[in-house]
């Protein structure tokens, strides 16, 4: 496929985007996937996107990341991802330090400005900028500026790159059960339990197993049945040992 003269600085671009995020990755482990930052408390996962949208374009694909735009709750985190984006900035030559983060102030006439995840969360930590929020129709919209890591109110309907947020997932582990649970059977006795001290899992259950360790408790107990192909020698030979012992012939 050839590249047109246009193309080829826009692959620049991603290609060093991706590389940066990862090589910058890979100094400590981290609980998010490569190509994005750690929060403080290390349960959000922080995406630059260096591409400039207006501020619904930017809530709109963060979604499609599952994810949402950011939101910071300390001073911690928001020199986390002031650090990150400036990073973005210097290295891919971005033209305006701005970056989109969750916040808006126009919900709720008189509401102040909110964060706008499920619950619409006040912002009780802030780092504005001097003479920010301003008061200017359309201002609703929060960045934070990569150089400074203060906050702006910026217009909504112009185009800036944005910061993403996704939780972190976190697993939980299941211990082995201590003991296991009988071994059931439709058609015949249940089995002895297993312990964790001879197994440490317990055996997949089949429809139907035979109980080895069980025995009959008495000779009463079994059956024995003379095939039916034999059943005329067998009286012939019992009422010739019965008339006459002395010409029995085994």
């Amino acid at each position: 496929m050839c590249l047109t003269a246009m193309d080829r600085p826009r692959r620049l671009i991603l290609l060093l985007f991706f590389a940066l995020t990862g090589s910058t990755l890979a100094q400590k482990p981290s609980p998010c996937p490569q190509g994005t930052w750690t929060s403080y408390h290390r349960d959000k996962c922080y995406r630059i996107i260096p591409i400039p949208v207006p501020f619904e374009h930017a809530e709109i694909t963060c979604h499609n990341f599952q994810s949402r735009l950011a939101t910071v709750y300390n001073r911690h985190d928001n020199q986390i991802i002031s650090d990150a984006a400036s990073l973005i900035v210097q290295n891919m030559f971005l033209k305006t330090p701005e970056f989109w983060l969750g916040g808006r102030d126009d919900y709720e006439e008189g509401s102040g400005w909110q964060w706008i995840d499920v619950d619409h969360t006040t912002m009780n930590y802030t780092h504005w900028a001097d003479g920010q929020p301003v008061d200017k129709y359309g201002f609703d919209c929060l960045q934070v500026n990569a150089t400074s890591g203060n906050w702006n109110s910026g217009k909504c309907t112009q185009a800036y790159p944005y910061i993403c947020e996704s939780d972190v997932d976190i697993k939980p582990t299941t211990p082995p059960p201590t003991t296991c649970p009988p071994l059931k059977n439709t058609t015949c006795p249940a089995c002895p339990t297993c312990t964790t001290a001879s197994k440490p899992t317990c055996p997949t259950q089949p429809e139907c197993i035979p109980c080895a360790t069980e025995h009959p408790t008495s000779p009463s107990s079994f059956t024995t049945e003379i095939p039916t192909t034999h059943a005329a020698s067998t009286t012939s030979v019992a009422e010739s040992s019965t008339a006459s012992p002395s010409t029995f012939q085994p």
